[in-house]
């Protein structure tokens, strides 16, 4: 590929906004002609990444904009949540054995 079409590949990334696939094309394409690998796998692969870059960069201004204090995920409401069952489920059993001895 030619400086020139190089350089016109930037430029339009540029005023596309495809600032990922800007970072990581001279690699990419570099590895892609070591492997041989057809333009369509190419483009899925630089496509993939710079979509997958978009949905990272929503996500975390839609997490700034909301103002919340702490960024949480699910993962930290799951592990959250067993620890409070656990805690609920040990209540409900100590619960239980009480009342079983004022009935028996």
């Amino acid at each position: 590929m030619t400086e020139f079409t190089m350089d016109r590949l930037r430029e339009n990334l540029e005023a596309l906004k495809m600032k990922n696939t800007l970072e990581i094309l001279d690699n990419y394409l570099e590895r892609a002609v070591a492997e041989n690998l057809n333009i369509v796998e190419v483009l899925d692969h630089i496509f993939s990444e710079e979509a997958k870059s978009k949905r990272r960069r929503a996500y975390e201004k839609q997490i700034q904009m909301s103002g919340f204090p702490i960024k949480k995920t699910l993962d930290d409401f799951s592990a959250w949540c067993k620890i409070l069952c656990k805690r609920n489920s040990t209540k409900s059993r100590r619960g239980a054995l009480k009342s079983s001895q004022a009935w028996g």
